[in-house]
């Protein structure tokens, strides 16, 4: 009999990684979700789980006043605490629980499985079969490593993992034996495996769901940039590479401004067809932002700060700032008069009509640059986020 599971976390994208991680498992029967300690409660009052995987950090309830009502109440169902607070303190909270475990989710998907089967005593005969059917020719790989030899590949477009073509194999073992990002897809429907190093671009809002899906589906917020790439390997039989691409990754719950350098190349199989692609990326996000963000204040020093009177310094800065809406997409000048009391200029003037295009342009985020300047060409310049 399976193992019944309640999963507890305010994020739907760690219940999701979750779900799908045990999903695999056919030891586990996942049979409820909750997005807070109270509602945990009350579903575990009915569901009446054998076990609670239960986040601490969450809204009206945390999960550190559930397991203590869940103890009282529901005392047939275990529970383990993940967190991702001060390993020592929650190992301790998890200890004045009661909690029959405790994992950190940074490694959450390392040792999830083996703390259930300890926990819930399920799966040493199973696993050693499952170990006894290993594929001979993939050894180590770390994480990534022992969840492709877990999965059951049978339900996806690419097989038994043991009828696998020894290109694809040889694929595999490159990449989880690499310290670099990267991952191969293969098949029409380019299945998607990848490395440890790469669940860092994915993030926990897509690992381990991500594994044997189809490419467009796991990168569908960017696939209108990366389609047209793989149609050029598949269809082509061309390899390419972008350098500093923009791409807007969905982390969750929204959505985050990246920047990668990336290849895309064709794998063959004997025949010379192409059969798979594999892609090696770098993130350069923080050198593209730096850089923009340098060069924007790069100009405010030598545009507005050479500038003869305080109205053109501030229409100066004005103008640069609304430039760089990606960064400052809202933007207020104020002078400071002789009490340092901080005054925007008044409507109608040359300075207000600059600032409407900071003022109006990308309105909707969340940042604000404040530029406060007393006498030119003395410029001083604050940046804040609201």
């Amino acid at each position: 009999m399976s193992a019944r599971i309640l999963l507890v976390d305010d994020h739907a994208a760690v219940r999701r990684g979750l779900r799908s991680l045990l999903s695999s498992h056919p030891d586990l029967e996942i049979v409820g979700e909750a997005e807070d300690g109270f509602e945990a409660v009350e579903k575990a009052k009915t569901l009446r789980p054998d076990l609670v995987l239960m986040d601490i950090a969450m809204p009206r309830m945390d999960g550190l006043q559930a397991a203590t009502i869940l103890a009282q109440e529901v005392p047939e169902s275990k529970i383990i605490i993940i967190s991702q607070n001060d390993p020592r303190v929650t190992r301790r909270q998890a200890e004045q629980v009661n909690a029959a475990a405790y994992i950190p989710k940074s490694e959450l998907y390392a040792g999830l499985i083996p703390a259930l089967a300890k926990v819930l005593g399920f799966g040493t005969a199973a696993s050693g079969a499952q170990n006894t059917q290993s594929p001979a020719w993939l050894v180590g790989g770390g994480e990534m490593g022992q969840l492709i030899r877990q999965h059951d590949w049978s339900k996806t477009p690419l097989g038994p993992i043991e009828g696998w073509a020894p290109c694809l194999q040889t694929a595999v073992n490159l990449i989880v034996s690499s310290q670099h990002p990267m991952w191969v897809g293969w098949g029409p429907d380019i299945t998607f495996l990848y490395n440890d190093a790469y669940i860092d671009v994915l993030s926990q809002s897509k690992h381990p769901w991500a594994l044997g899906r189809a490419a467009a589906e796991v990168w569908s917020e960017i696939w209108d940039i990366c389609g047209p790439l793989t149609d050029k390997v598949f269809q082509d039989g061309e390899a390419s590479f972008v350098d500093e691409v923009r791409l807007f990754m969905n982390r969750g719950s929204w959505l985050e401004e990246t920047y990668y350098s990336f290849s895309y190349s064709p794998i063959r199989v004997t025949a010379g067809s192409v059969e798979g692609l594999f892609c090696p990326s770098t993130d350069v996000t923080h050198r593209v932002i730096n850089a923009r963000r340098l060069r924007t204040l790069s100009e405010l020093s030598a545009g507005a700060l050479m500038q003869k009177t305080t109205e053109a310094a501030c229409a100066a800065a004005a103008a640069i700032l609304a430039k760089n809406v990606d960064d400052i997409p809202f933007a207020a000048l104020y002078l400071l008069d002789s009490d340092n009391t901080a005054k925007e200029r008044h409507p109608g003037s040359s300075l207000s009509k600059r600032l409407k295009v900071c003022h109006w342009a990308r309105r909707s985020r969340a940042f604000v640059t404040r530029c406060c300047c007393r006498y030119s060409p003395a410029l001083r310049i604050a940046l804040s986020e609201f």
